[in-house]
C-alpha cells in the first residue's frame, strides 16, 4: 500500500472518487503541520502537529469525517502541554496496514518539508552567462 492509497476500498464508505481528496487533506495537514510521528505499535501511532489555536478543531473535524467513512479508525485529538496537537490513532490488527500507510504518508510529508526548508536556505546558484 503506497502513501497515497492507504484508504481501503473494502472498508471505506466514502465514494471512490472522493478518497484521493480525503487522502489529500491528510497530506496537506502533514505537509503544513507535522512535527513528528511516534509509532507505538503496528496498530497505534501518535502524530505530533504544530499549529495555532484552531488546529486542534481542524484536526478533530478531519478525524471525525474520516471515522464516518472508515469506522475502524479510532482518533483522539488533544493538545499536549508543549502546545503540539496530538493525533492519537488506533486501528484493529487487521487494519494495521492502513495505519502504516498513513504513517508513511506523514513521514514522507515531513521529509518533503525538511527538503524544502533546506532548499530555501541554500544560496542561489550563480548564473552562468550564455556562450556567445
Amino acid at each position: 500500500m503506497s502513501q497515497v492509497d492507504w484508504a481501503p476500498a473494502d472498508a471505506c464508505t466514502l465514494p471512490s472518487a472522493d478518497r484521493p481528496l480525503r487522502v489529500g487533506e491528510f497530506a496537506v495537514l502533514f505537509a503544513q503541520h507535522l512535527a513528528g510521528v511516534d509509532e507505538l505499535e503496528p496498530t497505534h501511532a501518535v502524530i505530533h502537529l504544530d499549529g495555532d489555536g484552531s488546529l486542534a478543531d481542524e484536526v478533530r473535524d478531519l478525524a471525525d469525517r474520516e471515522t464516518s467513512c472508515c469506522s475502524f479508525f479510532a482518533f483522539d485529538v488533544r493538545r499536549a502541554p508543549s502546545g503540539e496537537v496530538l493525533l492519537d490513532i488506533t486501528v484493529p490488527p487487521e487494519r494495521a496496514d492502513v495505519l502504516a500507510g498513513m504513517v508513511n504518508q506523514a513521514r514522507t510529508a515531513a521529509e518533503s518539508r525538511a527538503t524544502s526548508a533546506a532548499d530555501a536556505h541554500r544560496p542561489a546558484s550563480p548564473r552562468v552567462a550564455p556562450i556567445q
